[in-house]
């Protein structure tokens, strides 16, 4: 069963700039003028990733990017202590995030060892969790999106393109209801693409029906 796990105040929060520069111990820089660069930092024997958008064009950083960190951000601090969502410790400022770090690696085509393990059951029960928070991801199918732990575990990352849908009437009973197929399509678009062997009758049947509709919709 996933439940929230209570998470102590870590080493990472209330830094600066400068002071994150101290931690770097590996950059990996962004091979597109619109994307963020990722640094690994160290403190105290801890890890943690930095997800930065100083880097890029000015007039990018300065609108898309900062509405980018911000709306992330939010996100994430509405699904603290959601295993296996990685927590942000902190907004550096407008350009860049500090979040926990992961061990975890891409899922590949094929790796049995996930299918054998449940893999994509504790990916709808965690999608399920966050759900409960209002939040919708919308863009499951990018297998980037979805980590494996080293305990093999789902790891759900990069809210980018997700919506909090609030607390009234609208979001939570009408416009929450079909986010919520929108992820679980995502999950199965993924499924299908790595694993299509294991799709079973309903699924391949969901994909097909929901198809129509994701046509009208630009993520997944």
């Amino acid at each position: 069963m996933d439940i929230d796990v209570q998470r102590k105040a870590s080493q990472f929060e209330n830094l600066t700039r400068e002071e994150i520069e101290h931690l770097v111990a590996e950059v990996y820089p962004s091979s597109s003028l619109g994307k963020p660069d990722f640094k690994l930092i160290q403190k105290d024997g801890g890890l943690a990733i930095v997800k930065d958008y100083r880097r890029t064009p000015f007039l990018f950083r300065s609108t898309i990017g900062a509405w980018l960190i911000g709306r992330e951000y939010k996100f994430h601090r509405k699904l603290a202590g959601i295993n296996w969502v990685p927590r942000v410790h902190q907004k550096l400022d407008r350009y860049a995030n500090v979040f926990e770090y992961v061990d975890a690696r891409p899922i590949e085509r094929g790796d049995h060892d996930i299918i054998g393990d449940r893999f994509f059951e504790k990916l709808i029960t965690r999608i399920e969790r966050i759900h409960t928070r209002g939040v919708v991801h919308l863009d499951l199918s990018h297998k980037g999106n979805i980590l494996v732990s080293k305990e093999g575990e789902p790891v759900i990352i990069d809210f980018n393109s997700g919506f909090y849908v609030g607390n009234g009437y609208v979001g939570r009973k009408l416009l929450l209801p079909l986010l919520k197929r929108i992820d679980y399509y995502g999950i199965l678009k993924l499924k299908k693409r790595l694993f299509p062997d294991t799709l079973t009758p309903e699924e391949r049947s969901f994909l097909k029906r929901f198809g129509l509709i994701r046509k009208l919709w630009f993520f997944n």
